[in-house]
């Protein structure tokens, strides 16, 4: 990674952005528009490093998908991750800051598990769907395939009794925590 850190500290600002974020608390990155990653801190090396390749991929994953489109919560390794671009583009170049707190029972899923009888895997579904996340998100988010997330769409729709994502959304939108 020593690499990495000192070819975003030759770009000139971003490297001063680099060091503002070097002794941050929590996992901060900046990636260039393009999506390749000019930096990250001293915790998100420490995070990284500290799991399995296969799931600092998928933070890494969650990460990216933060820089280019926005805000992204879910829970990975057993934590609620919040992934949030720190700050607007600066020269070329996205912000991004995780924050990871321990991650309680998902009373959202609980709930909608009890109220409509759907397997644990179908409630964690269905909270991803009432947020909007599409079949392809759902899968990278979950490490599933997007057509075992189909055939859990459709299992869900059947036990709630409707046949569209919109009617979804008016059903579970009665639920703390769905609301749109």
């Amino acid at each position: 990674m020593r690499h990495t850190r000192s070819l975003v500290e030759a770009r000139g600002e971003t490297g001063r952005w680099a060091g503002m974020w070097e002794e941050h608390p929590h996992p901060a990155f900046i990636f260039a528009c393009d999506g390749r990653e000019l930096h990250r801190n001293a915790a998100a090396r420490r995070l990284l490093s500290s799991v399995r390749q296969s799931a600092a991929e998928d933070l890494l994953s969650l990460v990216r998908r933060a820089a280019s489109r926005g805000p992204a919560t879910t829970v990975w390794q057993g934590k609620a991750v919040t992934v949030v671009r720190a700050r607007p583009e600066v020269q070329g170049a996205a912000h991004v800051l995780v924050q990871l707190t321990p991650a309680g029972p998902d009373t959202t899923a609980e709930s909608i598990a009890a109220r409509w009888r759907l397997s644990a895997r179908e409630a964690e579904i269905g909270v991803l769907l009432a947020r909007r996340l599409s079949d392809k998100e759902i899968a990278e988010t979950l490490g599933i395939s997007v057509w075992t997330v189909r055939a859990h769409v459709r299992h869900i729709f059947a036990k709630v009794g409707v046949s569209t994502r919109s009617e979804l959304g008016q059903v579970t939108a009665t639920v703390p925590g769905l609301g749109r």
